[in-house]
């Protein structure tokens, strides 16, 4: 049977902005072990993590 799906020539973009490290650790090392399709470009951002500070 012949695929009749479009073929990606470009790769898309996706960028995830992850809350701290362990998320940023985690869906790096996802992206390192090629668990998605290589028609999907991603960058990671660490916007760090949000800490109450003490009065």
């Amino acid at each position: 049977m012949i695929n009749k799906l479009p073929r990606f020539s470009d790769k898309h973009k996706i960028c995830i902005i992850c809350e701290g490290n362990e998320e940023y650790e985690y869906l790096n090392r996802l992206k390192d072990l090629k668990v998605w399709n290589e028609q999907y470009d991603f960058s990671l951002v660490n916007a760090g993590i949000n800490e109450k500070l003490e009065e």
